[in-house]
């Protein structure tokens, strides 16, 4: 009896480490993308480009890590962000967004074209843009956002 609860056991712990070294690559690959969309962001793409480019391309880390956060594409997010801020993306009444809207947009994206073009059509057919930004990303909902 002994010798079987043992054997159980070795097996459920075996189980149990394989789920968890499989957890584990997985979150290390997440955060690679993360780090690498982070660092083609800071110091290359203004937050806020009516200001000081210098300067404004300066991230607060935290908006960095909410941008980047659980993206499967590094460039994705940034390059989400950097169009739907400078290249006149209407949300109906302008085309000057606040970046806590840009970033809650592009939040975690994998495609900036799919995300962009969701949101420009979600306008075409008259839906209001905080429910655009809603239905063109699926992330949490914007948190933590630095002023």
């Amino acid at each position: 009896m002994n010798i079987l609860t043992t054997q159980n056991f070795m097996k459920m712990a075996g189980g149990v480490c394989i789920i968890f070294l499989a957890n584990f690559s997985q979150g290390a690959i997440a955060s690679e993308h993360e780090t690498a969309c982070k660092e083609h962001i800071q110091g290359k793409i203004a937050w806020d480009p009516t200001s000081n480019y210098t300067s404004a391309s300066k991230w607060e880390d935290k908006n960095l890590d909410y941008l980047c956060k659980g993206t499967k594409d590094p460039k994705a997010p940034g390059d989400c962000f950097h169009h739907v801020m400078n290249s006149h993306v209407s949300y109906g009444d302008s085309d000057k967004w606040d970046y806590k809207n840009a970033i809650e947009l592009c939040k975690g994206s994998d495609n900036a074209d799919a995300t962009v073009n969701c949101f420009k059509g979600k306008i075409a057919d008259k839906v209001k843009w905080e429910d655009a930004i809603a239905q063109c990303q699926a992330k949490k909902p914007l948190e933590n956002v630095a002023e």
